[in-house]
This record gives structure tokens, sequence and C-alpha cells, in this order.
């Protein structure tokens, strides 16, 4: 499991997507179940494909074998964020709430930065009250996009 994981990891870090996700099928065929962290770089890969619906199938798969938890979904959410997928980065903090999951300030700042770099700073705002309204207490990192929130709304 560890080498196929390690060799899925090298090959999403090349940009050889097609063939990580490749290496799915081969652990399928040694009955190898796939771990939390070897989805997640699968699903990476698929998301910068642009394979939206074979990520919602991976994600499901993922779903009904593994329960992901916040370190993960943050990763994935932060992914999305960079990409500016905001709408699909919400749709994860969503799930991971309605999974009973909390999520922590990584998972806060990721979301209001990439709201505020996609220009959705209402979204931002509001994920700002959410955090605080859960006694998240903002790090500095998320104050300094909160700054640059409010330099935003003064023009």
């Amino acid at each position: 499991m560890e080498t196929l994981r390690s060799l899925i990891n090298a090959l999403y870090k090349e940009n050889r997507n097609e063939e990580a996700i490749s290496m799915l099928e081969l652990m399928s065929q040694r009955n190898v179940i796939p771990d939390i962290v070897t989805y997640c770089f699968l699903i990476l890969g698929l998301w910068s494909l642009g394979s939206c619906a074979e990520v919602a199938s991976l994600f499901s798969r993922m779903l009904n074998g593994a329960q992901p938890d916040v370190e993960t979904l943050s990763s994935l959410i932060n992914a999305l964020c960079k990409e500016k997928k905001i709408e699909e980065a919400i749709t994860l903090y969503k799930l991971m709430i309605q999974r009973d999951l909390k999520p922590d300030i990584v998972t806060y700042s990721c979301l209001i930065h990439g709201s505020c770099n996609s220009g959705q700073c209402g979204e931002a705002t509001s994920l700002l009250s959410k955090m605080v309204a859960e006694e998240i207490v903002p790090d500095v990192e998320t104050f300094n996009i909160c700054w640059m929130l409010s330099a935003n709304k003064e023009q």
C-alpha cells in the first residue's frame, strides 16, 4: 500500500495525473483499498484535469470506504481555493459540518482567503463571522486576510 501511495504522490507532484489515476485501477486489481491520503492525491489530480464528474465519483467512493478528517478536507478546500473554485470549496465546508467535523482555523483561513481572492468579499465576511461565532480565534494570517478584506471594502 505504502509503495502505491508513494508512487501516486510522486506522479501527482510531477503533474502526471492520468498515470496517478491509473494506479487506482492497479490497486483495485490487487484488492488494495486506498487510504484517505491516496484518495486526496487522486482527487486533486482529477480536479487539475478538470474531470468534475470523476472527482464526484471518486469522492463518493472515498466517503463509502473511508472517513475523511478535518485535515484531509481542509487540504482539498485549500487546493480548490487556490484554483478559485470557491463554490466547490464551500460545498466541502458544508460537507464537513454535515459530518459533524468542526472546521478549524486552517479551514476558515483557506476559505476566507480564497473568497477574497475571487472577489467574493461578502462570502469572506460571512465566513469570518461564522469562525468568530464558533469561538475560533483568528491567527496572524487570518488577521492579514481580514485587513485586506477591509481595505477592499474601503475602495
